[in-house]
């Protein structure tokens, strides 16, 4: 939680919402406007430190995660309702 904190102070990422799970996390994100590089910008620093922070705690080395994070925009509250009616995931928009 410390680095989407920081990723808050840093770029001005907006944070609605944020489920943590046992081997990812979901984000809802709000895009501030603040140009274009708030949320890739705010995703390495969280991706990045979190990373590197678990490879230094297991004495691992080399890459952290499987994939790279997956973005859905959600432009609209009724977008967004109708969403998360039917899915059972958390978007992040961008």
């Amino acid at each position: 939680m410390y680095w989407l904190f920081e990723a808050k102070k840093r770029f001005g990422l907006c944070v609605l919402n944020f489920t943590v799970t046992s081997n990812h996390v979901h984000l809802l994100i709000y895009d501030t406007g603040n140009g274009n590089e708030t949320i890739p910008k705010s995703i390495q620093l969280i991706a990045g430190k979190t990373g590197q922070e678990f490879n230094s705690r297991k004495g691992r080395n080399g890459g952290f995660r499987q994939d790279r994070y997956h973005a859905t925009a959600v432009r609209s509250f009724n977008s967004m309702h109708g969403y998360f009616g039917h899915r059972r995931t958390v978007a992040a928009g961008g």
